[in-house]
């Protein structure tokens, strides 16, 4: 989440990126996460000026843009793959290994587990840990497993220092994607937000 200062005025972004600081004039950032699904109470509530999530309705006196899709995939290191999955991810087996999610509000893992098989979040074990960076050093340290945009393993992928967990559980690809689009979400009347970077950081 920004916090930056222009004309006296003080405004909010979520979620961050560094781009920011090319804006004119000069601007103060502060950054904060929260599940994609979250953001849009923050805009609602008035904690932030601008907010990218998977809502795609503009709450009044706002606009909305769509930025694309986010695309993850499950994974972990051979080892952990070896250790826990050694005949492949099943719901025995499932039960058992320790995930990572980024939140208790972050239900891109439970969704997925209730769906493939029927497990709530309360019958695994489970991390969390919403630093990115540090909670895919976890999984590569075999901590344990968990979706990460596919962006950013997919050289690791390549390489084999990361596996696909859910390899051969879909008929179609292991590519896990958000519920919906992403959407940048901010307030018409901050004309400096529609400057912003449009990528999703």
């Amino acid at each position: 989440m920004f916090h930056w200062k222009t004309l006296g005025q003080t405004c909010r972004y979520n979620p961050p990126s560094l781009k920011l600081c090319s804006l004119s004039p000069i601007c103060l950032f502060e950054s904060s996460t929260t599940d994609q699904d979250h953001t849009y109470a923050l805009l609602e509530s008035g904690q932030v000026i601008g907010c990218i999530g998977t809502r795609s309705e503009p709450m009044r006196g706002c606009f909305a843009e769509l930025l694309g899709s986010m695309r993850y995939q499950l994974v972990a290191s051979p080892d952990f793959q070896q250790r826990w999955f050694a005949k492949g991810l099943n719901r025995s087996a499932a039960r058992k290994a320790p995930v990572f999610a980024y939140s208790r509000k972050d239900t891109l893992h439970s969704d997925f587990m209730q769906s493939r098989f029927g497990l709530h979040a309360d019958t695994y074990p489970t991390h969390y840990l919403s630093l990115p960076e540090a909670r895919l050093k976890a999984i590569r340290r075999g901590l344990g497993y968990g979706m990460v945009p596919y962006m950013q393993v997919s050289d690791s992928l390549k390489s084999r220092d990361l596996v696909d967990v859910a390899r051969g559980i879909s008929p179609i690809s292991s590519f896990i994607g958000m519920p919906g689009n992403c959407n940048r979400h901010a307030w018409k009347h901050f004309p400096s937000v529609r400057s912003m970077p449009r990528g999703v950081p």
